[in-house]
């Protein structure tokens, strides 16, 4: 799966991004070349897991970015990255989703599927931050298309998190279904931070997560 999935990775907003070249190993603790993701970071892990399988690249050939906003565009990518870029049958649903950028394959995929249904207007805002409630609200729809069965939400009680309240409706059942399968946790101080900006690094840990809850329904 690894080698499909970097055989077909549409073309990268710069020639600078850089995927591993060879088959790179986890188990072998593969040495990140981004002098930006300290030994021990809280996304490390997760950074290396997306670096090689080819799901994120780093924005130049040692930097990965961390702290770097996640693009609507960039987030959608890297899920159809993650499904192993399937092709797109239509045309865009999206007045400013055009032919031509790394971006525009994903996007028109996930409008086909229900990921992802824009912003209002014919408008899906490629280029803009993604919130991590819209974040999550997106692996939620991928589990649904994934499994071809609407998702179990076990009854989340909010009432540990202070910023629940901020929760955009459309996004409670998703918040509600990460948090039962443990893709997100809340910050120390049990904050969720819906409407912030998610960056590359908790992409990334996402991700890995997501592996690992794939994992664990094949055992």
């Amino acid at each position: 799966m690894t080698e499909n999935i970097r055989k077909n990775i549409p073309s990268s907003p710069s020639s600078s991004f850089v995927f591993p070249m060879g088959i790179c190993s986890e188990e072998k603790r593969t040495a990140l070349p981004f002098t930006d993701v300290p030994v021990g970071a809280w996304y490390e892990e997760g950074v290396r897991y997306a670096w090689c399988h080819g799901l994120m690249a780093g924005t130049s050939p040692t930097l990965f970015s961390p702290r770097l906003p996640l693009s609507r565009g960039m987030a959608v990518t890297i899920l159809h990255r993650l499904e192993s870029c399937p092709a797109p049958k239509g045309e865009s649903r999206f007045s400013d989703v055009k032919p031509g950028y790394y971006w525009s394959e994903a996007v028109l995929w996930a409008g086909e599927k229900g990921i992802v249904l824009g912003c209002g207007r014919g408008k899906f805002r490629p280029e803009e931050p993604i919130t991590r409630e819209q974040l999550v609200a997106l692996f939620y729809r991928l589990a649904q298309v994934s499994s071809g069965k609407q998702e179990e939400i076990m009854p989340t009680e909010f009432a540990d998190f202070s910023d629940a309240r901020l929760i955009s409706r459309y996004a409670l059942p998703a918040f509600q279904w990460a948090l039962e399968q443990k893709l997100i946790q809340g910050t120390r101080r049990r904050r969720l931070f819906p409407r912030r900006s998610a960056t590359r690094a908790q992409m990334a840990v996402l991700l890995h997560r997501w592996q690992r809850r794939d994992d664990m329904k094949t055992i």
